[in-house]
């Protein structure tokens, strides 16, 4: 064994238990970081049902509503088919864990 190999060997011994002690610290960090992610996808999840069905209300009511002054005939009619076909939409969390 040459010292460059002895020299070489030992670096990547001392890289090797780098990289593992960051590991570690990466899943310490993760763990204690999982109760504020489960909290942060239940009041995400919340304030977005409660903008699904304030935007469902928008286009099945107040659009409607609003319109009815202001348009006549079968322009009217057709904002209001219009309006009617809008499905309620599904907003869903970006946040996977929790």
């Amino acid at each position: 064994m040459y010292p460059d190999d002895a020299v070489s060997i030992f670096d990547l011994r001392v890289q090797e238990a780098q990289q593992k002690r960051e590991r570690i610290a990466l899943q310490t960090i993760l763990t204690a970081k999982i109760p504020k992610i489960t909290a942060i996808k239940s009041t995400s999840t919340q304030q977005l049902k409660d903008a699904e069905i304030a935007m469902y209300d928008k286009t099945q009511n107040i659009l409607p509503q609003n319109l009815q002054g202001g348009l006549q005939g079968a322009a009217a009619t057709s904002a209001q088919t219009f309006f009617k076909k809008i499905a309620r939409l599904h907003l869903s969390s970006p946040v996977k864990r929790g």
